[in-house]
């Protein structure tokens, strides 16, 4: 799993831990060739993992930021099965699985572009991402990165269910890392925020595809060693309110 992770950012590493154990949970035994889309891949992590991880017929990789473009070419130009571009649009029954992560809080209309995502699933398809938790714990970063809103598990439910999803499951994570760590998120974004030139919400969104800030400094094994560590706290009981992410699967009916 290691292997496929290119900036050891804390908070995806510990999304992509509860991502391995929603695929095991998800298609355990289950070796369907799957028709594949992910929205927003920025760097191209999640797919790499995902193609190694469960059995991929096609991807398409839809993504806004043109430098991300260019890096995701590179990475997977060798795999005929695979194809980048740039926004999304929405075809009819076109996949098996969507992949949307730290995506819809971007979307002002957010209800409205699952219900889109919903539309291009097959009967029994699925959409997996993973939102922001919590209203109340807006930070610079949500404003750096163009935020629209961050989710309750019980907002995030109703909004899956408002755009025609009939199955959901909605789980936390983050805690006791990302707890930790928030002092000196908080600081370095609100520094970087003071910087920022513009408001744009949409230029925002561009730049969060390939921005990982200081992270870019870290060294994968040993942060990947220390998420590790920290992913047993995320089966805990009662600690939703104290976490810092939802990753969530909405299931086509």
């Amino acid at each position: 799993m290691k292997e496929h992770v290119t900036v050891a950012a804390p908070r995806f590493l510990l999304r992509l831990f509860a991502l391995r154990s929603l695929y095991r949970r998800t298609f355990a035994g289950d070796r369907t060739p799957l028709r594949v889309c992910e929205i927003g891949p920025g760097l191209g992590d999640v797919a790499s993992y995902t193609i190694a991880a469960l059995d991929v017929e096609s991807m398409d990789l839809y993504e806004l930021s043109p430098e991300a473009r260019t890096l995701l070419t590179e990475r997977f130009g060798h795999d005929c099965r695979v194809r980048v571009a740039g926004e999304f649009v929405p075809t009819r029954a076109a996949y098996d699985l969507i992949l949307c992560f730290e995506v819809v809080e971007h979307i002002e209309g957010d209800i409205d572009f699952l219900a889109a995502v919903a539309d291009s699933l097959r009967p029994g398809g699925r959409l997996i991402g993973s939102v922001p938790a919590h209203p109340s714990k807006w930070q610079a970063v949500d404003e750096l990165a163009g935020h629209f809103r961050r989710y309750s598990v019980g907002g995030m439910r109703d909004s899956l269910l408002a755009a025609g999803f009939e199955c959901t499951d909605v789980r936390s994570y983050g805690f006791p890392l990302i707890n930790l760590l928030n002092p000196l998120r908080h600081r370095y974004y609100s520094r970087e925020l003071r910087g920022r030139v513009d408001d744009d919400r949409r230029a925002a969104t561009i730049r969060s595809g390939t921005a990982r800030g200081v992270a870019k400094r870290f060294s994968v094994p040993l942060v990947y060693g220390v998420a590790r560590c920290f992913d047993p706290f995320r089966h805990l009981p009662g600690k939703t309110a104290l976490d810092d992410g939802l990753i969530f699967v909405g299931t086509r009916g």
